[in-house]
């Protein structure tokens, strides 16, 4: 659910150097409050990082969006991602790169296969701006 008025994902892709491993097909999916479904290349647990952009737009000003993200296995946490972006001027659209570097010990695709869910939430300081949960599936 949206805290903040006129917040919205625009685009959201995952690279491999300058390769697109995967891009969201409909945005506005980033916003659902129920549970997505996504489909992302498995090549894409060989690599040893990963790019991810965001590009979103807001109407208000964010004193300091930044972004957690809980990687669930079976519904319990095995990793905890923190990004901060700063503040954000108002009728703004900007572009959020980061990157996340695997670990040695991947798990096989067959046990991560449907059993992986995400939970992205964006933050004002500590006021919640809109959330999701995305459950992955290896293609």
């Amino acid at each position: 659910m949206s805290h903040t008025a006129g917040f919205h994902i625009e685009k959201m892709k995952m690279k491999s150097g300058k390769k697109t491993l995967w891009e969201c097909p409909i945005p506005a999916l980033l916003e659902s409050e129920e549970e997505i479904k996504i489909e992302i290349p498995k090549e894409i647990l060989k690599c040893k990082q990963v790019q991810r952009e965001i590009v979103f737009s807001t109407k208000e000003a964010i004193s300091s969006l930044s972004l957690v993200q809980e990687i669930r296995l079976h519904d319990k946490e095995i990793e905890l991602w923190e990004f901060d972006f700063g503040f954000v001027m108002p009728n703004s659209t900007n572009s959020w790169e980061s990157i996340v570097e695997s670990k040695d010990n991947m798990m096989p695709v067959q046990i991560l296969n449907g059993n992986v869910t995400i939970i992205t939430t964006f933050y004002d300081n500590d006021k919640e701006i809109i959330s999701n949960c995305a459950r992955v599936f290896y293609v």
